[in-house]
């Protein structure tokens, strides 16, 4: 492993990367033809395989080619990403992966190749438009998701920031970009963040922080650590995100999925410095008429134990539709009862 006291970190995140499996591949190429993003096959078997059990580890696989990538940009023999995680994914991950002729399997038959790493009852697949040209599209976005978790995990762990990497966040949905500089010098409600779930908010969204001179986000669905560490970037040019007490305004799906959307966003937030946030959940049943409840409301998915526990748990926490595990979609509020109610909030000092 590289002279970990060059990276500062501290014994627990040493014996973290251990534990992870990371351990030293010597890159000594000038080009870097012998990094581990461009290793044969055969030697990927050979160094990642199980003796036991004759599986890969994908887990030790992956985290050695972050750790890796990570260690060349900070010695300065690697250029930094200047992209996004997809950017990665391509230039280090997709590769070997295609080598070892897993992207030609199906998901069901990687995920138990994870080593250590619990297999859960159900992979979450985030569909990635890029991902159309391979024979198994759903392969590919499950193992960029695995590397997506990997990246978190290091942050989590405080071993580095996506910043260090050169990394960008460009999904247009999450940040209202359009006029925003003008709009952080004249803020009137710098604590005071409107957070959609939903990427179709994003004129809504730019609007709300024009009216009421808030910080205004649209997720695009589950919060990533990318967006939320570069969020409070942004909101740090404008107010201490440390020592301010903030009230977020969350326009989440009236569901299991969209409570525990709003919860990980503030956990994440509070993880990036933004520690005193208090939620205010923007939609609510009585934004909508009695017809228009039973118009929309739709079953919450309960195929699995994890699904019902989490729509069990959110029906005694928040009592669903007539305590029963129905949800509502965000989009369907109108707009316009959206705004009423975020002056009404406001107002009230809530």
């Amino acid at each position: 492993m590289p002279d970990l006291q060059v990276f500062n970190l501290a014994a627990d995140q040493k014996a973290l990367l251990e534990k992870w499996g990371v351990r030293d591949f010597p890159v000594t190429r000038a080009d870097l033809g012998d990094a581990l993003r461009v290793w044969p096959p055969d030697q990927i078997r050979d160094t990642f395989y199980h003796a036991s059990g004759g599986r890969l580890d994908l887990q030790a696989l992956l985290y050695n080619l972050i750790w890796q990538g990570y260690t060349l940009i900070k010695e300065g023999r690697r250029e930094s990403i200047q992209g996004n995680l997809r950017s990665f994914w391509y230039k280090d991950t997709k590769s070997p992966l295609a080598h070892l002729g897993l992207l030609k399997s199906e998901p069901e038959t990687v995920m138990g190749m994870l080593g250590s790493a619990p297999v859960t009852e159900e992979p979450s697949f985030e569909l990635i438009a890029e991902f159309s040209g391979d024979p198994h599209p759903s392969t590919s976005a499950y193992l960029c998701g695995e590397m997506t978790k990997a990246f978190d995990e290091f942050v989590r762990q405080g071993i580095f920031r996506f910043r260090d990497w050169g990394f960008i966040d460009d999904s247009s949905h999450r940040f209202v970009e359009d006029g925003r500089t003008k709009r952080l010098a004249s803020m009137s409600r710098p604590n005071v963040i409107f957070v959609a779930e939903k990427g179709g908010f994003m004129k809504t969204a730019k609007e709300i922080a024009d009216t009421f001179g808030c910080h205004a986000i649209c997720l695009g669905g589950e919060p990533k650590y990318i967006t939320s560490e570069f969020f409070v970037e942004e909101v740090s040019k404008v107010i201490d995100p440390a020592s301010t007490d903030f009230l977020l305004l969350m326009c989440v799906d009236y569901d299991a999925a969209g409570d525990d959307i709003a919860q990980q966003f503030q956990k994440q937030l509070g993880f990036f410095g933004l520690k005193r946030s208090r939620i205010v959940n923007v939609f609510t049943l009585d934004l909508l008429t009695p017809e228009e409840v039973a118009w929309y409301k739709y079953p919450l998915p309960m195929n699995t134990k994890t699904r019902i526990t989490l729509a069990n748990n959110w029906v005694a926490k928040i009592g669903g539709i007539n305590g029963e595990p129905y949800g509502i979609e965000s989009d369907v509020v109108p707009r316009e009862r959206i705004l009423e109610r975020l002056e009404a909030v406001l107002k009230a000092g809530m």
